[in-house]
């Protein structure tokens, strides 16, 4: 991957594109499995790492406390005493060895006790947003294109405000749009996930419920983001249980469900 592919995501990834350039890249998502693949895990990065989300190398006094007091408890007290023990014994080796073993030992060793912290369930809440924005793609929702029709163009309006984080303009015209009775399985998806956005969990909610019991061909997809609003709201109990009906019922993204289910219990 080129530098200024590197850019050209970054850019994406921060809604600097224009329109045109937005369709072009989206048109190659659809297209380059490759490069497709590379978007999914630099969004996946730059959702978890960004200034806004929580990390590590941010100072978060709350998790680095825990991290603190992780390290203080007797068992990894003892399992460092054994890293340890494991060294000395290692440096008593005949040299041509020591160098490969060592550096062995120090991974394994970091991933053992890095790995017994991050499998503990801290700051759930972060979590349950860094899942929501992983199984929430940009690329998946719907695009729209204005050929003329006035309908469209208010579509296209609302999902630019969405797509450049304006929330609370797109969820306003979305909603108008919801009014019709002609209203698309995208515009039921954009006014509850511009909701989710804003933090008005009950809000979405209703879009989502709305969108399942219309008679829209694509309306069991409402079940899928309605999940994903209980994991970002933190409801997880719920959020397990739309993902089993999903499951059950083999609905749309039955596969993903199956995947967060996992990661969820």
């Amino acid at each position: 991957m080129s530098l200024e592919e590197d850019i050209l995501i970054e850019r994406y990834l921060k809604n600097e594109l224009d329109n045109k350039e937005r369709t072009v890249f989206e048109e190659r998502l659809r297209t380059d499995g490759e490069f497709n693949e590379k978007v999914n895990f630099e969004k996946e990065l730059f959702n978890t790492f960004n200034e806004n989300e929580w990390s590590f190398h941010h100072n978060n006094e709350e998790d680095l406390k825990d991290l603190e007091s992780y390290f203080e408890k007797e068992e990894v007290k003892e399992l460092q005493q054994n890293i340890k023990s494991s060294f000395e014994s290692i440096k008593k080796k005949k040299p041509t060895k020591v160098r490969k073993l060592y550096f062995i030992s120090i991974a394994a060793s970091i991933t053992v006790l890095l790995g017994l912290f991050l499998l503990k369930p801290f700051n759930t809440k972060l979590n349950s947003n860094a899942l929501f924005e992983y199984y929430l793609p940009t690329e998946e929702l719907p695009t729209f294109v204005n050929r003329g029709d006035n309908d469209l163009e208010d579509l296209v309006r609302g999902e630019n405000f969405y797509r450049s984080k304006n929330y609370k303009r797109a969820s306003d015209t979305f909603n108008t749009i919801l009014e019709k009775k002609d209203a698309s399985v995208g515009a039921y998806i954009y006014a509850g996930l511009s909701y989710a956005q804003l933090g008005e969990y009950e809000k979405s909610e209703k879009i989502f419920d709305r969108l399942i019991q219309s008679d829209l061909i694509d309306a069991e997809k409402g079940y899928w983001y309605k999940s994903l609003v209980n994991l970002k709201s933190n409801n997880i109990e719920k959020a397990k249980e739309d993902l089993r009906y999903i499951i059950t019922n083999s609905l749309y993204h039955k596969k993903e469900a199956q995947e967060l289910l996992k990661k969820l219990d």
